[in-house]
Order: C-alpha cells, then sequence, then structure tokens
C-alpha cells in the first residue's frame, strides 16, 4: 500500500507518539490502525526508532552531554520561629 486513504490519520502519527492526543482523538486513531495497515506499520516502525533510542548507550551519553544542567547555588538555612500557640490544644 502506497499510503494512508485518510491523511487526517496519517498526519495523527507523530502526536500520537509523543503522547499529545486527547482520549477521544487516541481512540479514534487506534481504532483506523486496526483496519489500515500503511499506518499500523508506521507506528511499528515509530515504536522500533524509539527503541533504538532508548537502548543505545551512545546516544544516551550524547544526550546527556549535550543538556546543561544549571547549577543552583544553596541558600543558608532559615531558622524557624517559635510563635507560641493562642489556643491550647
Amino acid at each position: 500500500m502506497s499510503g494512508c486513504r485518510d491523511k487526517k490519520y496519517e498526519n495523527m502519527l507523530h502526536a500520537y507518539e509523543m503522547g499529545m492526543l486527547s482520549d477521544s482523538e487516541r481512540e479514534e486513531l487506534e481504532l483506523h490502525l486496526m483496519n489500515c495497515e500503511y499506518c499500523f506499520q508506521k507506528v511499528q516502525q515509530l515504536e522500533q526508532a524509539a527503541a533504538l533510542l532508548r537502548d543505545d548507550p551512545d546516544i544516551k551519553s550524547s544526550l546527556t552531554e549535550d543538556i546543561p544542567v544549571p547549577a543552583f547555588e544553596s541558600r543558608p538555612e532559615r531558622k524557624r520561629k517559635f510563635w507560641p500557640a493562642l489556643v491550647p490544644f
């Protein structure tokens, strides 16, 4: 098959992968995936690519090297003031 007959669903695939669809849109797309071989194969390819990215140690290390981590200065702890309770317990 050369493509999906309904481009609306084909355009929703990346939002589906990122978890950006509403519950009703996700349900509608998943029902479509049961009937459209093209879109189903695209989702499988997206899952395979995500698994490769998730499991590859070289990719993990390069991603963590490129992300700047802000340095936070520690503040001195403030002493809590003790205020006596006005209402006895």
